[in-house]
């Protein structure tokens, strides 16, 4: 539509006066009047109608639609295209299991997806737009005006541009953070796997900008979580989750993988329960590191075995622990506790949950919910 020689422009141009026509894009060609309405990534419920439509559409087996819809949805983020993308590849079982395991394991895959959801925004972003956008990766948390000024080092009312550019093409949303009270910028998951593979493109952009945000803003998150992981490792429980509570989690105050270390400080010292919540606020803020929601998951299931308290006891933790993160070997633990129970009807749900979340890499969680779930 931006290209007077294209055939939707020739046929937006010859419609009879006065015709009223519905387009939908990712943004709005400036030679077109039109009133924009915003349509933001689909809540839950929407994004399963859609998928199963779609499969109905593209002749997807229906137990395959049934057994991935969750997590389908997941790494959908929610945005129709990319669930229309993840659908077409459920023709084939094993595509789609890879494209999830992927996924899963951090891997800066779903390349096809992004591409397929972006490419064409970030080609018409101007060059500080498209760096702007490729700067998002470097934060641990939503960046604020100023961070990504000193990062790109630019102009405030440059950077500004920039960003009021990246939200009028849904790629990135402002919001105000409580916590923090400032405004601050974030990014949709699949955006920022997008971003992550264009900063490859920008040469040292990425060691140039940390150094620069250092020197405004003094040592950066990661380094800070490396001098704690390394006071854990030394034993030093107690002064790492005050280095941890004032120098991180002060600054940044939903960090997951502080949560993460400060619950290891915890379970070292055998407060089980204290241990057990700082996990699963990590799963709860974990945002883009699968293999920190796979560790959380791990030392879930540890502290869990350890803790002395009665099995009855166990449950409701694991349970929430269980509903953030959709893992299965979670949902084979709570299992096997109602098992222990003899809470069978509790039990055969969660070994039913298993079975429909098959993962190569846990193929004997897998195969043990698929025994006990059938009993």
């Amino acid at each position: 539509m931006e290209v007077r020689e294209s055939r939707a422009s020739a046929f937006l141009a010859d419609l009879p006066s006065g015709a009223r026509t519905l387009i939908t894009s990712r943004h709005q060609p400036l030679s077109l009047p039109a009133y924009p309405i915003d349509v933001p990534p689909l809540d839950r419920t929407e994004a399963e109608a859609l998928a199963n439509l779609e499969a109905a559409l593209q002749h997807v087996d229906p137990t395959i639609t049934e057994r991935f819809l969750d997590q389908i949805v997941t790494v959908s983020e929610h945005v129709p295209l990319a669930i229309k993308w993840i659908i077409a590849c459920s023709k084939n079982a094993d595509h789609l299991v890879q494209l999830l395991e992927e996924h899963r394991r951090g891997k800066p895959a779903l390349a096809n997806l992004c591409e397929f959801c972006f490419e064409f925004e970030y080609n018409l972003l101007t060059p500080t737009a498209q760096r702007a956008l490729c700067l998002f990766p470097l934060f641990q948390r939503a960046p604020t005006l100023r961070e990504l000024t000193v990062a790109a080092d630019v102009r405030d009312d440059v950077m500004q541009s920039a960003l009021d550019q990246l939200i009028a093409f849904s790629l990135v949303i402002r919001e105000h953070t409580q916590t923090r009270d400032e405004e601050v910028f974030r990014t949709l998951r699949l955006t920022l796997s997008f971003a992550t593979a264009k900063l490859r493109g920008w040469g040292d952009l990425d060691k140039q900008a940390k150094r620069r945000l250092k020197a405004q803003f003094g040592p950066t998150l990661p380094l800070l979580l490396k001098a704690a992981e390394e006071m854990i490792e030394r034993g030093a429980t107690g002064v790492a989750r005050r280095y941890l509570d004032e120098e991180i989690l002060e600054r940044d105050p939903s960090n997951a993988r502080a949560f993460y270390l400060r619950g290891l400080t915890f379970e070292q010292e055998f407060d089980y329960s204290s241990a057990l919540q700082d996990f699963q606020r990590a799963l709860r803020s974990v945002g883009t590191d699968p293999p920190l929601l796979s560790d959380a998951v791990l030392h879930i299931l540890s502290v869990i075995r350890s803790d002395p308290r009665p099995k009855e006891d166990k449950i409701p933790g694991l349970a929430r622990a269980y509903e953030v993160s959709n893992d299965p070997r979670l949902a084979l633990e709570l299992a096997n506790l109602f098992t222990l129970l003899e809470k069978m009807d509790d039990a055969r749900q969660y070994y039913q949950k298993v079975f429909r979340t098959y993962i190569p890499a846990q193929q004997t969680a897998w195969e043990e919910a698929f025994v006990f779930g059938d009993n």
